[in-house]
């Protein structure tokens, strides 16, 4: 392993938010990826809710956030029906990537403003 070799060890997972500002829209899509997983792991993705409600949302992702063989995804997910549903107001929220066991590997905030 390459990382043992150099005497470190191997960078902690990350996730980016692409798009940090998303207006508050039905069509709203939040852009995200992820960084230092492990190849072809699945990853969840799990969003807190202005109800402090946790949904796993990777049903509304497309693609399905997977890592690759170098351990990077991306994906974008689909967020309208959360703001229609008025799950999602004003503000900023955390998103976490986590395992399939839903240990959290990362997280990461976005901020949804008021449409111009």
């Amino acid at each position: 392993d390459v990382y043992k070799r150099q005497g470190g060890s191997k960078p902690a997972p990350q996730l980016v938010v692409v798009t940090p500002e998303v207006a508050l829209d039905k069509k709203a899509t939040v852009e995200l990826k992820g960084l230092n997983f492990k190849p072809d792991q699945e990853v969840a993705l799990l969003f807190i809710d202005v109800n402090g409600v946790t949904s796993d949302i990777v049903f509304a992702t497309d693609p399905q956030p997977v890592a690759d063989k170098a351990g990077t995804w991306a994906t974008t997910w689909n967020c309208g029906r959360f703001v229609s549903r008025k799950l999602i107001k004003e503000g900023t929220y955390t998103i976490k990537a986590a395992d399939v066991d839903y240990n959290v590997l990362a997280e990461a905030t976005v901020n949804f403003i008021a449409k111009k």
